[in-house]
């Protein structure tokens, strides 16, 4: 319990600052009205007669030293230091230690009003350890919530190191498969037959079905091109070229088309499966190569394989 000793200036007032004070009477009025005073320990209660005035919020320390005491060492209480702002976050009171004038300078916690400088000094006159006993309380409550979080963390760092090892495991599957699928595209390339083309002193890699042409596009040397082409009147677009199927012949796995490019048509009579029908084009130094996979009745289907660089011939 602190004992309050207050010193204020005394102001002339003109008439318009008696309104002001009697508006200023109203408004206190009013603030005492609605200031409603926390629970204290018994031994803390206010004696009857008085009320609490005013609600503020502090922002500060409480600061204490370690001195030597009976028996060893104590925290002794040794100043505050705290600014005290209302409900809009105006700075009201300065919390601080000082000499009080009633009792030859003696240090005493003081509140100063921070617009008239009024202020109030005050002494202990009782304590209650009822505060210590809450935050034991609430260390121990703390603690116990402390002990749960670290519980929870390990928890979660098992699952997650769990997690990590079930996506390590996972991971050295999809290197183990991806090792398979190089090792069998590897096998595929180095199956890849040469088969003369049908232009003099050509020969290419083919393709004959569907994973010789992945592994022929692993290589990276060549575009390639797949179609499906039917026998019809109008020629069919397959990459930068046309193509006209004219006659299929499925028992002896012949066909015969007409290419269309650099505005000339060009029959390929009579031609056998998988085999490299090769032909120039203007804008290239190498030839484009058709290869048909599968002859059926008026209808074939391949891939058309053209150089990555276009170098026109000269």
């Amino acid at each position: 319990m602190n004992t309050l000793y207050r010193r204020s200036r005394r102001i002339p007032l003109t008439a318009a600052a008696a309104v002001a004070a009697a508006m200023l009477t109203c408004v206190v009025a009013q603030a005492r009205a609605q200031v409603i005073a926390p629970p204290v320990p018994a031994s803390l209660q206010v004696e009857a007669g008085h009320t609490a005035f005013l609600v503020a919020h502090a922002r500060g320390t409480q600061d204490y030293i370690c001195l030597l005491a009976p028996g060893g060492f104590e925290w002794t209480f040794f100043t505050p230091q705290a600014t005290l702002f209302d409900d809009y976050g105006r700075q009201v009171i300065t919390h601080f230690l000082s000499g009080n004038p009633f009792e030859q300078a003696k240090a005493r916690a003081t509140w100063q009003h921070s617009q008239d400088t009024s202020a109030v000094w005050a002494a202990t006159i009782a304590s209650s350890t009822d505060s210590a006993k809450k935050l034991e309380a609430q260390q121990q409550q703390m603690q116990t919530k402390l002990t749960s979080d670290i519980g929870d963390v390990k928890q979660q760092a098992t699952t997650a190191n769990t997690k990590i090892e079930s996506v390590t495991s996972e991971v050295g599957t999809v290197k183990g498969e991806v090792a398979n699928t190089k090792s069998e595209l590897d096998k595929t390339i180095a199956e890849l037959k040469s088969v003369k083309g049908d232009l003099s002193g050509t020969n290419s890699l083919v393709a004959t079905n569907g994973k010789e042409l992945q592994a022929l596009r692993r290589l990276g040397e060549r575009n390639y091109t797949e179609f499906k082409l039917l026998k019809t009147k109008e020629p069919q677009r397959v990459g930068d070229i046309a193509l006209l199927l004219k006659k299929t012949d499925p028992k002896r796995n012949k066909f015969t088309l007409e290419v269309k490019a650099d505005d000339k048509s060009t029959e390929k009579k009579d031609k056998n499966v998988n085999e490299p029908v090769q032909f120039y084009v203007a804008k290239a130094a190498q030839p484009y190569e058709i290869v048909v996979n599968n002859v059926g009745k008026d209808q074939i289907s391949g891939y058309l394989s053209t150089p990555k660089d276009r170098i026109p011939r000269n």
